[in-house]
C-alpha cells in the first residue's frame, strides 16, 4: 500500500493516509475546505468547498504554492512543507489566489510525510460571500461563521429599514409644518406617520424576538458543549486527547464570549437595558463572581485574591445582574491579558479629602493585574466599541473589542464611572466607582480578605455548625435531554439527589407528590412553561427556592421571573461552579461541594 490509498462503495468514500483512516464524506461535512499536501507541496486531497471556490479547477495535483500565499505567521514564508507540518498549534492565515483569506491550522500525518490543513475562509459579510460564489450551505452546520453571517445579515437588514423609516418620519414632520394650513393634507401626513411609527415598532419587536430566539438557539448547544467539557476536564484524559480537548474548550468559551458580547451590544444599541435595583449582599456577590474565574486563573497559574477593606457596606442597592456583568467583563480581561503573576479584586470606601471624619463619598472596586499594561494612546480609545488597543493583543488573545465599551455603558447607566491606570510592563488597574449616596449601607465590623486560591480551588466560607446532615434533593425542570443530563451529572458530582421533569406540568405533579429542597426551572418548555409552573407552585409553597435557568438572556427576563415568584436567574451556559454556588447559598445542608 502506498502513502495514500482511496476506495469507495455505495457512495461512501474512505481514504487511508498511512496509518490514518478517513471518511472523506464526514470530513467534508465538518471541514469542507480542508486539503492535504505532501512534502513536495502537492495537494493530494481537498474538500468540496475548496473545489467550488476554485470554480472547477482541478485542485488535486496542483502545487499548494500556486493556490495559496502564507500571509501569517511570516516566519513560515518560503519554508519547507515539513516545517509547516511541525507548526502544531500555530494559527495560519493564507491568501487564496481568488483573494479569499483562509484561517486554520496544519496537522502532521504519517510521521510528517503529509500535512492536513483544517480551516476555512474568513468571510466578513454576505456581499463577500456572494462575490466568491459561495453560499452558507457550503459551510459546515457546526461552523459558527455561517450562523453569525446569518445573524449579521438580518441585523443589517433590520437596521437599514429602521433608518429608512426614521428618515421617512423626519420628512413627514417637515412637510406637516410647511403645510400646517392645509387640514386635509395634514391629516393624510399624520396617518402616514402613524403607520410608519407602527411599522418601526413592529420591526423593533421582531428584532427583539429574533435576538431572543437566536440567543436561545445558540446558547442551548453551547450549554451542552461547555458542560461536557467541564465533565471531561474532571476525568483523566489520554496524552493524545489533551491538546484537542484544550483546543475545543478554548474555542467554545471564545464563541460563548462572542455571543454574549454581541447580545449585550445589541441591547445597549436598542436602549433595551433597564435596571432592576435591589438590596444585595456586597461581599457575597463579589466572592461568587470571583469564584467563577478560579479555574481560568488556575489554568494560567495566576494568583487570584479578593480584598474587602474595613468600612465597606454590607449591603448595596444595585442591579445584581448588571453589577455582576460589569465585574465579569473586567475580570475576564484581566485574566486574558495577564500571563504571570496575580489578579486582585479590591473593594474600599473613598473618604472626603476635606474632612476624614465626614464619612465616605464613594465606593471603589478595583481589579488589579500584573499583565503587560496598556499604552497611553490605547487608553484613549479602549472604551470605544470594536477597539482592542494594541493590534498584537488581538492576534495573541482574540476578541472583538466590546468588553470595556459595555462596561462603560453599564457603569453610566448605574450612575457610576470607570477609569484605567496602567504602566507598560507592570500591569493595569481598572477602577469602578459609585457615589456613596446611590448605595445605602451598614458597615461590616471587620475586613474580609480572601487569600489567593490554592490548587485552583477557593477556600470558601465555613459551613454552619447546625447544618443538617441529610442529603438535599433538587428537581430539574427542562425539556432538553442534554440539559437534563448535564444538570444531573453536576448534581451527582456535588453529592445531591435529584429528579427530572420534562415540562412545567410534570414538575408541579412531581413536586406535589414528593419532597424537594430546591428547583432548577427552565423557562421555555412545551405544555406549561417555567413562568406558569412557578406561579402555580407559589400558590401552595412560598419558600422553596426556584432558580430560573434559561438560554434567553434578554434584560426583560429578570423582571418576568420576579413576577413569577422565582428567586434568581442563571443564564446558560451553566457551569458546575455556578450550581455549587447557588446550592451553597440556598441549601446549607449540602453533603459536598466542588471545592472538595
Amino acid at each position: 500500500m502506498g502513502i495514500i490509498d482511496q476506495s469507495g462503495s455505495g457512495g461512501n468514500h474512505n481514504t487511508m493516509v498511512g496509518q490514518f483512516h478517513f471518511d472523506t464524506e464526514q470530513i467534508n461535512e465538518i471541514f469542507p475546505f480542508y486539503f492535504i499536501i505532501d512534502r513536495e507541496y502537492k495537494i493530494c486531497f481537498c474538500g468540496q468547498g475548496l473545489n467550488k471556490l476554485e470554480k472547477g479547477r482541478d485542485v488535486v495535483g496542483a502545487d499548494f504554492r500556486e493556490l495559496f500565499v502564507i500571509n501569517r505567521p511570516r516566519r513560515f514564508q518560503g519554508k519547507s512543507a515539513e516545517t509547516l507540518f511541525k507548526a502544531r498549534g500555530e494559527e495560519f492565515c493564507l491568501i487564496n489566489n481568488t483573494g479569499v483569506t483562509f484561517r486554520g491550522q496544519f496537522q502532521s500525518l504519517n510521521s510528517g510525510e503529509l500535512g492536513v490543513f483544517f480551516g476555512g475562509p474568513w468571510i466578513q459579510s454576505a456581499e463577500e460571500l456572494e462575490k466568491h460564489g459561495l453560499t452558507l450551505n457550503d459551510f459546515s452546520p457546526s461552523d459558527p461563521l455561517s450562523m453569525f453571517l446569518m445573524i449579521l445579515k438580518y441585523h443589517e437588514i433590520a437596521n437599514t429599514e429602521l433608518k429608512e423609516i426614521q428618515q421617512l418620519m423626519n420628512d413627514h414632520q417637515i412637510k406637516a409644518k410647511e403645510l400646517a394650513n392645509l387640514n386635509q393634507l395634514l391629516s393624510e401626513q399624520k396617518a402616514q406617520t402613524d403607520k410608519a411609527r407602527q411599522r418601526a415598532e413592529d420591526l423593533a419587536t421582531e428584532k427583539s424576538r429574533f435576538l431572543s430566539l437566536m440567543s436561545h438557539e445558540i446558547r442551548t448547544p453551547l450549554n451542552g458543549i461547555i458542560g461536557g467539557c467541564e465533565l471531561l476536564k474532571n476525568q483523566e484524559l489520554r496524552p493524545d486527547q489533551v491538546v484537542p480537548f484544550q483546543m475545543m474548550e478554548e474555542s467554545v468559551h471564545g464563541l460563548n464570549n462572542l455571543v454574549n458580547r454581541i447580545l449585550e451590544f445589541s441591547q445597549l444599541e436598542d436602549k433595551a437595558v433597564s435596571l432592576q435595583n435591589e438590596e444585595v449582599a456586597l461581599h457575597t456577590i463579589l466572592q461568587s463572581t470571583l469564584n467563577l474565574f478560579i479555574r481560568n486563573a488556575a489554568d494560567k497559574k495566576l494568583a487570584l485574591s479578593m480584598e474587602f477593606l474595613p468600612g465597606c457596606p454590607e449591603y448595596i442597592h444595585i442591579d445584581p445582574h448588571r453589577f455582576t456583568q460589569v465585574l465579569m467583563n473586567v475580570l475576564e480581561n484581566a485574566i486574558k491579558f495577564t500571563q504571570r503573576g496575580s489578579i486582585t479584586l479590591r473593594t474600599e470606601m473613598i473618604m472626603s479629602n476635606e474632612a476624614r471624619d465626614s464619612g465616605p463619598v464613594a465606593m471603589r472596586i478595583s481589579v488589579i493585574d500584573s499583565g503587560s499594561g496598556i499604552s497611553h494612546e490605547d487608553r484613549k480609545r479602549i472604551f470605544s466599541f470594536f477597539e482592542i488597543g494594541d493590534s498584537s493583543n488581538n492576534r495573541d488573545h482574540g476578541g472583538i473589542g466590546m468588553g470595556l465599551a459595555i462596561v462603560k455603558h453599564l457603569m453610566s447607566l448605574m450612575e457610576g464611572s470607570v477609569q484605567i491606570e496602567s504602566r507598560l510592563g507592570v500591569g493595569t488597574q481598572v477602577i469602578l466607582s459609585w457615589p456613596f449616596g446611590s448605595i445605602m449601607s451598614k458597615p461590616m465590623p471587620t475586613a474580609h480578605i480572601s487569600p489567593s486560591t490554592k490548587n485552583g480551588h477557593n477556600t470558601g466560607q465555613p459551613v454552619p455548625e447546625n447544618a443538617k446532615p441529610n442529603r438535599n434533593r433538587i428537581l430539574i425542570v427542562d425539556d432538553n435531554r442534554i440539559n437534563q443530563l448535564l444538570a444531573s451529572k453536576f448534581l451527582a458530582k456535588l453529592g445531591i439527589d435529584y429528579d427530572v421533569a420534562e415540562n412545567g406540568q410534570i414538575a408541579i405533579d412531581k413536586y406535589k407528590s414528593g419532597h424537594f429542597d430546591m428547583i432548577f426551572m427552565d423557562l421555555q418548555m412545551p405544555v406549561l412553561d417555567g413562568y406558569g409552573a412557578s406561579l402555580e407552585i407559589r400558590q401552595f409553597d412560598k419558600n422553596v427556592p426556584i432558580i430560573a435557568i434559561s438560554a434567553n438572556a434578554r434584560s426583560e427576563v429578570a423582571s418576568q421571573i420576579k413576577k413569577a415568584g422565582m428567586n434568581e436567574f442563571l443564564p446558560k451556559p451553566v457551569t458546575m461552579t455556578q450550581l455549587d454556588e447557588l446550592v451553597g447559598k440556598y441549601l446549607k445542608s449540602t453533603s459536598t461541594s466542588i471545592a472538595n
